[in-house]
């Protein structure tokens, strides 16, 4: 039962599907672990020691959580908790980072870098929340002083040149979210 969710509008409505799925995997002899479940409660009306749901042949017993939540590589949460995405993301950015900064690199390597491996993560962890163009270009700010540095270019260098695609062809975060939710968008 591996990355499964359940969605409904009260705690009797889960709980009523999850005995209806307990009930299919235990006629197909497939076990629930129910330590490794996770409840998020939006906007409750009773104390949060009151939300849990059991599930499994041991019913266990699942408590609501006010922690975020990972499921398929992005984060939930009940609280739109915005500083926590945004330090997040500046820190999958130095993650990659860290690593470039001592090693000897070529522009095409580190271009290539960025533009499939950093963009792409940060575009999916980002795509549940609605930055700004100038807070992606904040966040980016590091990655782009550290190309101009690869480059020996000076840190008045500027940026659009960088993301010109017959210069250097980095590509710019904000401009990859407008395509997907515009591709997304005409689907």
């Amino acid at each position: 039962m591996d990355d499964t969710s359940y969605l409904d509008s009260s705690g009797d409505k889960i709980q009523a599907s999850i005995n209806i799925a307990t009930q299919f995997y235990h006629f197909h002899d497939v076990d629930i672990n129910g330590k490794k479940s996770e409840l998020m409660v939006i906007n409750p009306k009773v104390p949060r020691d009151e939300l849990y749901i059991t599930i499994g042949r041991d019913n266990s017993k699942v408590q609501a959580t006010d922690k975020e939540i990972r499921y398929l590589g992005c984060y939930f949460s009940s609280s739109n908790l915005r500083k926590r995405s945004i330090k997040r993301i500046k820190d999958i950015i130095e993650k990659f980072l860290n690593p470039i900064r001592r090693k000897r690199i070529t522009v095409g390597h580190i271009a290539y870098l960025i533009n499939h491996v950093l963009i792409p993560k940060v575009v999916y962890v980002a795509q549940l929340m609605t930055l700004s163009e100038n807070e992606w270009n904040l966040l980016f700010t590091p990655v782009i002083k550290l190309v101009k540095q690869i480059c020996g270019l000076p840190r008045s260098y500027p940026t659009s040149a960088i993301y010109h695609r017959y210069i250097l062809g980095i590509n710019n975060p904000w401009d990859q979210i407008c395509a997907n939710q515009i591709t997304t968008f005409y689907i």
